[in-house]
C-alpha cells in the first residue's frame, strides 16, 4: 500500500500541527506491507529528512493552490498512491483514498481569531474536503461532538484518534536540566511556563495578567517563560522583566523546560486535544489548565 503524506508544515516551526504529521509519518513508515511518501518544501527535506529518497519536493512552495489543485492529484496519478493523508484541506480532484484530521473546530467557534485567508480555507475548501475524505480523523471525543454539530453528515466516517506524547518528553535529572537552561538560556529557577502562539486562542494576556497581580502579591523572585514567540502580547505586558519571551524552541530544550517549571500553564480558550498538557504531565510537572 503507497500512502502520500502532506507534510507542507513540517520544518515550519508551526508547532501541533508540524509535530502531529512528523510523528504519523515516522509510525507508518514502521508498519510492514506500506510504502509512505511525503510532500515537503525543499528546506526541510534536505536539512531535516533522514531518509531522502522517501520525499517529494513542493513546487511553487508558497502556493496552497498549486499544491491541492495540481501536484498532489499528479504525484497520485504517477506514482499510484492509494491513499492521501491531509491536514484539514485535501487535494480538489480525488483519484486516490482520501483521509484528513481535523485538529479542531476553532474557527467555528472564534472566527475572530482567523486571517481572512484563513476564513476563505475553512468555509469554503473545508467542507469540500470533509465531504470526499473517506475518513475523518480527530483527536477527542470532543472534537467528533463538535464535528457532527457543524458538520452532521460526518456521522458514520469520523474516526477519533487521541494524540499521544512524543518520545522526546520524558523525565530527567532536574538540577542537570535547570544547568543547562541556564547556560543555553540565561534561565534560573523558579518560573512558571507557558506556550504561545500566532493564535489568539492561547490566551497569552490573560496568563501575564494574571502572573504579574501573583508577583507583585508575593512572589517577586518568581519568573514567567513563554515559549512561542510575542504573538499577540500587548507590548504594555513586557514590561515586567521577570517575563521572559522565546521563539521556537526545539524539542530537546523544551523537555528541560517542562522538567525544571515550577508549574505549567495551559489557559488556551479552545483545544481540539491539548497535545502540550499530556507533554508537560509525562514530564511531572504540575499543570494549570
Amino acid at each position: 500500500m503507497k500512502i502520500l503524506i502532506d507534510g507542507h508544515m513540517l520544518g515550519t516551526n508551526e508547532g501541533g500541527n508540524e509535530r502531529y504529521t512528523e510523528n504519523l509519518a515516522n509510525s507508518l513508515m514502521d508498519e510492514k506491507g506500506i510504502e509512505v511518501k511525503i510532500l515537503a518544501r525543499k528546506k526541510y527535506v534536505w536539512a531535516l529528512a533522514k531518509n531522502k529518497q522517501q520525499f517529494f519536493i513542493m513546487q511553487n512552495s508558497d502556493s496552497d493552490w498549486y499544491r491541492l489543485i495540481a501536484q498532489i492529484p499528479f504525484i497520485c496519478a504517477k506514482n499510484k498512491i492509494n491513499l492521501v493523508h491531509s491536514n484539514y484541506i485535501a487535494p480538489f480532484f480525488k483519484n486516490s483514498k482520501q483521509v484528513i484530521t481535523v485538529h479542531d473546530f476553532c474557527f467555528k467557534r472564534y472566527p475572530q481569531f482567523f486571517s481572512l485567508k484563513e476564513k476563505l480555507l475553512f468555509t469554503t475548501l473545508l467542507p469540500l474536503s470533509l465531504s470526499q475524505a473517506d475518513v475523518v480523523i480527530v483527536p477527542s471525543d470532543f472534537s467528533k461532538k463538535e464535528a457532527l454539530k457543524f458538520y452532521p453528515k460526518l456521522q458514520g466516517k469520523i474516526s477519533v484518534t487521541p494524540e499521544a506524547v512524543d518520545d522526546n518528553f520524558y523525565p530527567c535529572n532536574k538540577k542537570q536540566a535547570a544547568s543547562k537552561l541556564y547556560e543555553k538560556y540565561g534561565i534560573n529557577r523558579p518560573f512558571l511556563l507557558c506556550l504561545n502562539s500566532k493564535n489568539p486562542k492561547k490566551n497569552i494576556n490573560r496568563v501575564i495578567k494574571a502572573f504579574n497581580n501573583l508577583q507583585q502579591i508575593n512572589y517577586p523572585d518568581l519568573k514567567l517563560v513563554i515559549v512561542g514567540g510575542r504573538g499577540n502580547i500587548k507590548e504594555d505586558q513586557l514590561k515586567n522583566k521577570q517575563i521572559i519571551v522565546l521563539s521556537y524552541v526545539p524539542d530537546i530544550d523544551l523537555n528541560l523546560l517542562y522538567n525544571v517549571c515550577e508549574i505549567f500553564i495551559y489557559y488556551s480558550l479552545y483545544e481540539g486535544f491539548g497535545l502540550p498538557i499530556i507533554e508537560a504531565l509525562k514530564c511531572e510537572a504540575p499543570v494549570i489548565v
